[in-house]
This record gives structure tokens, sequence and C-alpha cells, in this order.
């Protein structure tokens, strides 16, 4: 009778503690760790001495962990409540795409400056132009038809950098064929294949780059959180489908009542879990990539190629592949990746990239010191995002090893 009563109460404060107090699991644990105390000493007989005993020491480890956690997690914010905006992102800039999922808003520009306490890291503006694209200068040609086109997240966008210091405008600037800029902050090459699938290349492209990093793999796969709505694909029976967008399961049918149960048990256990400091310390916002995930990452990118040979017969696709252990940014809402790092990931896509004969350079190749002297290149510890002298070596590099390389070959061919 006694541990019923007692289970009854630890159950009813466990719930009240999670649906009103800030450290539900702390006072969870201190709880549950009294109960089985009290019914350790309660208990006359050796066994269920013994379980109660066993169950309270397991509490008080698990209770531990989540204090410590706890004073870890608030020195973690303190140091990281560092970053600062001024002037931000208006309201208006990212707007709602039903092809891409998100987008800038077309014709707009916005100056950004991002701080570490008082340590400017940039300054700087983003125009965007009324195709909806970053920027870029005019083809000195003349033809806007004969194009390069450039795909991927906020590295190729050219994230704090001035419109002039992009990759695509650097490249643009030193050769006479026009170059469209297609990254955007937080974008995967699941936008890119959307992008070449719903015809918004306008031109025809003689090249087309691709700049990937490791976390571009959770972004495929629907994991970033700000990117719900983004276009969704799934490998099925070895073939690619596009399945709609990745918040698609919100709107489910009556039919699919069980699976849309299923999601919204996830969603609100997952909702529970973050009252944990534990969680939030060590595994907030973290996904653990499988190789089913870098497979499809593989497949996107593959057929992103495959489209494009099919649209524009003798276009050659390219990718420049961040082969470091560099991290997605860290911020409240970005998604971290854990597998054992980085580098695990990015040989599984660069094998993937061989047996499926896609070209990729290295920054590694590109970045004299890089990685061993990665801040060299970024703007801050505090914000890796390449710097106007990575995006300066980058460009450098594509306009000799791939954009010169490929005008020689056409030429070479007629």
């Amino acid at each position: 009778m006694l541990a019923l009563l007692l289970f009854i109460f630890g159950i009813l404060f466990s719930l009240v503690s999670l649906k009103f107090f800030g450290i539900p699991y702390i006072l969870i644990a201190i709880c549950w760790l009294l109960i089985f105390t009290i019914l350790t000493l309660k208990s006359k007989k050796n066994l269920s001495k013994s379980i109660w005993f066993n169950l309270a020491f397991i509490v008080f480890l698990l209770g531990a962990t989540e204090v410590y956690a706890y004073f870890s997690w608030k020195a973690k914010m303190k140091r990281e409540g560092g970053v600062r905006y001024e002037g931000g992102y208006p309201k208006g800039y990212f707007t709602t795409d039903e092809v891409l999922g998100y987008a800038p808003t077309k014709d707009t520009s916005v100056r950004v400056k991002k701080y570490f306490r008082d340590q400017l890291l940039y300054d700087a503006v983003y125009t965007i132009g009324k195709d909806g694209l970053r920027v870029t200068p005019p083809a000195k040609s003349g033809n806007d038809d004969d194009c390069i086109v450039m795909f991927g997240g906020s590295f190729m966008f050219g994230e704090g950098e001035n419109d002039n210091k992009s990759i695509p405008y650097m490249v643009g600037e030193n050769q006479d064929k026009k170059v469209y800029n297609f990254g955007f902050h937080g974008y995967g090459p699941h936008q890119m294949l959307a992008a070449i699938e719903n015809n918004m290349i306008k031109c025809t492209p003689k090249i087309v780059i691709y700049e990937a990093i490791a976390g571009h793999v959770a972004r495929s796969a629907g994991y970033a959180v700000w990117d719900k709505h983004g276009p969704k694909y799934e490998l099925k029976d070895g073939q690619l489908t596009y399945e709609g967008h990745f918040d698609d399961h919100d709107s489910l049918k009556t039919t699919n009542r069980l699976v849309l149960l299923a999601i919204q048990f996830k969603d609100r256990f997952i909702k529970v879990l973050r009252g944990s400091y534990i969680a939030r310390r060590f595994f907030n916002d973290m996904h653990i990539v499988t190789d089913a995930e870098v497979e499809l990452y593989i497949e996107i990118v593959d057929k992103s190629r495959q489209e494009l040979e099919d649209k524009f017969p003798g276009v050659d696709f390219e990718v420049i592949l961040w082969d470091s252990k560099k991290k997605d940014l860290i911020f409240n809402d970005v998604i971290l990746l854990f597998r054992h790092n980085d580098e695990s990931i990015v040989e599984l896509i660069k094998e993937g990239f061989d047996k499926r004969n896609i070209k990729y350079h290295l920054v590694s190749k590109i970045l004299p010191g890089y990685p061993e002297d990665g801040l060299k290149y970024e703007f801050s510890f505090f914000d890796p995002h390449p710097n106007a002298l990575a995006q300066q070596l980058i460009a450098e590099y594509v306009l000799k090893n791939i954009v010169n390389k490929s005008d020689t070959a056409n030429k070479a061919a007629n």
C-alpha cells in the first residue's frame, strides 16, 4: 500500500513538474530518489530492499548528471549569448516558396551586422535581384543565356560578405559568361534538384557548380528546423522520388490517421524530452546521420547531375566539397551533426561521388594549410562561415581549374 501511494504521488508530481517548472527533471529525480530511499528503508525483505536501493542509485546518477548538464548548459548559453545581430534579417527578407520551401524576397536589399559581444564579426549587404537571386555582375559578352550556375547554402550565397565578395560574383567579373547565384542561407542539394526539375534555370549553363558541406546530409533528409516546408525526396526501391514537402504530414487525411498520430506522439515526446538539460546539453538539435541518409544525399546530387545533362547536353557539373571537421553553425535553431565526426560523413560522400563519377574538388586542396589553419579562412571562432580570403581563393580556383578548363575543352571539341 505504501509503495502504491508513493508511486501515485511520484507520477502526479512528475506530471506537474513537466507542466509548470523550468527544471522538471531535476525535481523529478529528487522526488523519485526520496521515494526509492523511503521504500529501501521500509522494506524488510532483502530482495525488495536491494531492488529499491538500486533504483534509488540509478535515479541519483541520472539526477546528478541532470544537475551537471544544467550548469554546463547555462555556461554554454552565457558564452554563446554574446552573439548578436544589429539590423538582422528584416521582416520580408525570407518568403515562402512552394518549390524551394523558402527563398529571398525578390528585388530587396538588407544590411546585417553580426557581433560577438563587442567584436564585429561581419557587416554585409545582401542584394536580391528581380529574379530572386543574389546579384552578380552582367555578362561581359552581353549574352546572359550563355551562363554558369552555382548552387549551395550560405557558403555559396556568401553569407557575411558584401555582394561583390561572393564566389559567384567574383567568378562572374573575371570571365565572359553570366553567373547565377542559386545559393541561399540554409539550402541543401534538395533545393538544387527542385530548382532544376521545376525549370528555374532560365539560361543555358555550360557549367554548374554545387558547394557541399557535410551538414547538407541532414538538411536533405529533412532535419533542418528552418526548412520544414522544403522539398522532400525519398529513395523507394532504389529510385529517387519527389514526395512533396517535409511538413506535408501536417495535412494528412483521416485515411492516414494512424501515421499522423504516430508523428504527433513523436513530436510531443521530443517536446517533453527537451525539458531535460541532459538532452539540451548533449543531444539538443542533434541528429545521428545514418548511412541511408548519406545514400539519399548522394542520390539527390547525382539526380541533379542527370537532370542537368538531360536538359542541357554537354553541361559540366562539378562539386566543391568542404572536407574538414566543419560543423554547421551553432545557433539555437541549427541542426548539429553527429556520426563519429564530419570527416567520416565526407568519406562516405566521396565514395558515393566516386562510384557515380561525380567530379568534386576538395577544399583542403584549394585553401593552403586548411583545415589545420582553418580559422584563417573563417570570420571568427564564433562564426565559421568562409571569409573574404576563402571566397577569393575558391573563386580563383574555380576560374582556373573549372571555367578555363571547360572553355579549353569546348574549343578543342569544336
